[in-house]
């Protein structure tokens, strides 16, 4: 390694004449191994600096998007009748998760971050025989913290990515909700029962089955070599504490039985099922789909396809 001696570096000037000449012998006594030296522990400190400060910066934004999630959900929180807009909390809620678990992380890396780079820095001027071993696990600390901050950025950016497809399905069924060709969900709540069963038959053939009429509530329906019962477990009226009781999967499982089919569909415009009626659900030997409020509205409402919905 050569040394220019005309280089343009300046020494920092120190107040202190002792100071100053104590740094000129030094530069003056310094040989290739001494600014060798001096060039690796400068270089590994400013390579601890870098990647410190992309932990920062990753940190700066995740900071930025938690509070966006934040008031997200809480511009939403009072919106819990209507289904896109507690879609859109449900969203907010799980992305803010995910990013406040980034954000610790986040955090505790900066702060290795900063040991690592007061520790290199502490070694500039000394002598590196004594310091071998451990400035070797500073060093593999270092790298694995560069390639975690890779990791971090790419779960980031596809979190960011998967909220954005989320809003984006979110913004469809919007559109579908004010376009809405049929009936509203209020409406489907206010029917008598056979009226109900009508819309839900009218429904199901607009789906490609074929249905026959049984009984209140009941209505059959094929397609090819398939068959099936709907069982309408519908409540007129229903208050927000109603929901579908192991009364009704009771008479879905007789219904089940009778007819010899292995494949019921429930449609109900209640939004949850008891927890008495899960239990039971897991039990059952026929196999049991439930649409449930919220499908409810998108497939007689808003018209979205009975194979779209989650139920199906």
């Amino acid at each position: 390694m050569m040394i220019d001696r005309n280089a343009d570096v300046t020494p920092h000037r120190y107040e202190s004449p002792l100071l100053r000449r104590a740094i000129g012998r030094r530069i003056g006594h310094a040989d290739r191994d001494d600014m060798l030296r001096a060039l690796l522990w400068s270089t590994e400190v400013r390579i601890a600096a870098e990647v410190t400060l992309g932990w920062r910066e990753l940190f700066g934004e995740l900071r930025q998007e938690v509070q966006a999630a934040e008031r997200r959900r809480d511009r939403l929180s009072w919106q819990g009748s209507d289904q896109v807009a507690r879609r859109c909390r449900k969203a907010a809620i799980k992305l803010l998760i995910a990013l406040q678990e980034e954000q610790r992380n986040a955090a505790e890396a900066i702060d290795h971050c900063m040991d690592l780079t007061d520790e290199f820095r502490n070694c500039l001027g000394t002598a590196t025989d004594d310091r071998q071993e451990p400035l070797a696990d500073a060093r593999g600390a270092l790298a694995a913290l560069n390639d975690e901050l890779s990791a971090a950025r790419s779960r980031f950016t596809d979190r960011m990515d998967e909220d954005r497809k989320e809003l984006h399905r979110l913004a469809e069924l919007e559109r579908k909700r004010r376009d809405a060709p049929g009936p509203t969900i209020r409406q489907l709540d206010g029917m008598q029962q056979d009226e109900f069963d009508t819309i839900v038959q009218q429904a199901l053939e607009r789906s490609g089955f074929r249905t026959r009429h049984r009984a209140p509530r009941v209505i059959e329906v094929s397609r090819g070599r398939g068959r099936g019962l709907v069982y309408c477990a519908n409540v007129q009226e229903p208050d927000t504490e109603k929901m579908v009781h192991v009364r009704d999967l009771v008479a879905v499982q007789r219904l089940a039985e009778v007819s010899g089919t292995g494949s019921v569909l429930l449609v109900s415009n209640l939004p949850y099922i008891s927890r008495a009626a899960l239990r039971h659900l897991e039990g059952m030997s026929c196999d049991v789909k439930h649409v449930d409020r919220f499908d409810l509205q998108q497939w007689i409402e808003w018209g979205t396809p009975l194979q779209a919905l989650e139920a199906s």
